[in-house]
């Protein structure tokens, strides 16, 4: 099994060479719509960076009739902005959300939480970039809150590396199809 910083790389080398098309972005969308029932008012999700499944499509559905909620990075943590009146270069170059910042657990009505993914395998562990801030997140956040990590398909693998603290996700989305992880 390759060791994560070598994923790691080999994954964010390959993502630089590909481009996603319209079609893939609509797929990703329609795909994680499909898990967002109606009585799902309340979503978290990340807004993509070029390299990551996209999110902006999903995000601008969400926004007609969800309330949706973005991170920000602050020190070691992710904060979260409800609704947010736009956009701001942050931390690591990545476009954050303005707004009010609060603690997800302030936001007891989210249900859904869509997070990026560089890989996953069936068993429901992701490889991020490394942080660990969404496995600190998933590890604080209550079981009934749907967790479904985004990612490209060609990223599903047999076994992501995993230690302890790593956390698991219920649901993976790739740009072909929905993975339940049972």
């Amino acid at each position: 099994m390759q060791h994560k910083a070598n994923l790691r790389s080999d994954l964010t080398a390959l993502r630089k060479t590909r481009t996603t098309s319209l079609e893939e972005s609509q797929k990703f969308a329609e795909l994680t719509l499909s898990l967002i029932t109606p009585e799902f008012s309340d979503i978290a999700i990340y807004h993509a960076t070029k390299i990551e499944p996209p999110t902006d499509l999903l995000i601008s559905l969400l926004q007609k009739d969800k309330n949706i909620y973005l991170p920000k990075v602050i020190l070691q943590d992710l904060v979260w902005v409800k609704n947010p009146s736009g956009f701001t270069k942050g931390a690591f170059n990545i476009s954050e959300p303005l707004g009010e910042e609060k603690s997800f657990s302030d936001y007891p009505n989210i249900k859904v939480l869509v997070i990026p993914a560089l890989a996953a395998d069936r068993s429901g562990f992701r490889l991020g970039k490394g942080g660990g801030y969404y496995d600190r997140l998933l590890a604080a956040i209550n079981s009934d809150v749907l967790k479904i990590a985004l990612l490209f398909d060609n990223e599903v693998v047999s076994e992501v590396p995993h230690e302890a603290h790593d956390q698991k996700v219920d649901y993976l989305i790739t740009e072909k199809r929905i993975i339940k992880i049972s």
